[in-house]
């Protein structure tokens, strides 16, 4: 029976009863990082190293990513991660026409493959200490953020095409 008390109250728990799905990390307040495994926190070993640094209890994050496979998740939250915690934005990616984004995310795919001894940073659009390759993993991640960035910066510019013929 609906009473006006319960009529439009949720009928679901706010927070889900599985396990998140990554964790924000904050420090002096703001969101530095995103990980997908949980982090230090109160009450682990270490943790006090990481408090007197001025980090918070981690934030789990529930993004509704259930039937995503991990691989897909991470490299959202990497792209999630770029504009949170470097500034990336929409505005930005979009002066990037002449295949930056593209070249940045092959590099990656190259450190990926484990082609460390080839040359690439001929290949990198931008300056030298903007490129920071980490492990395999960590790299398939970035070049797969770099390559949805991408991909969101042509829909943008099409969509403007389509509303703007003259542009």
């Amino acid at each position: 029976m609906t009473t006006p008390e319960t009529q439009g109250a949720a009928t679901e728990d706010p927070v889900p009863s599985r396990a998140p799905d990554a964790w924000a990390i904050i420090q002096a307040g703001r969101i530095v990082d995103v990980s997908m495994h949980r982090p230090r926190a109160p009450g682990d070993a270490g943790w006090d190293y990481y408090r007197r640094r001025g980090f918070s209890a981690p934030q789990p994050l529930w993004l509704g990513f259930n039937d995503l496979s991990p691989g897909v998740v991470a490299g959202l939250l990497e792209r999630q991660r770029q504009i949170t915690v470097e500034g990336f934005s929409a505005e930005r990616d979009d002066q990037y026409t002449g295949g930056q984004l593209l070249k940045a995310a092959a590099v990656y795919l190259l450190k990926a493959a484990g082609l460390a001894t080839l040359r690439v940073l001929p290949y990198w659009p931008w300056e030298r200490s903007w490129l920071k390759p980490g492990d395999s993993q960590r790299n398939l991640e970035k070049a797969f953020a770099l390559l949805v960035a991408e991909m969101d910066r042509r829909a943008r510019s099409e969509s403007r095409e389509k509303s703007d013929p003259s542009a």
